[in-house]
């Protein structure tokens, strides 16, 4: 399920009250439709922050946050 780039070649679905909600910022929305994506690939979410960090291009700290 990745491209040539090396990126991942399949897209995230995120549900309305989670694409609207004011409480959250948008790199947690990117996240949860990361983590959803992933579990409906797997069946559960494999990744670790690590993943997320290089993915977003953000620290492993921050994903800690955000999650």
């Amino acid at each position: 399920m990745e491209s040539t780039s090396g990126k991942p070649d399949y897209y995230v679905v995120i549900p309305a009250n989670v694409r609207y909600c004011k409480e959250l910022k948008p790199i947690e929305i990117l996240i949860f439709g990361e983590i959803t994506c992933l579990c409906n690939h797997k069946g559960y979410c494999w990744a670790r922050n690590n993943y997320f960090a290089d993915l977003f291009q953000i620290s492993t700290r921050s994903v800690s946050r955000y999650i």
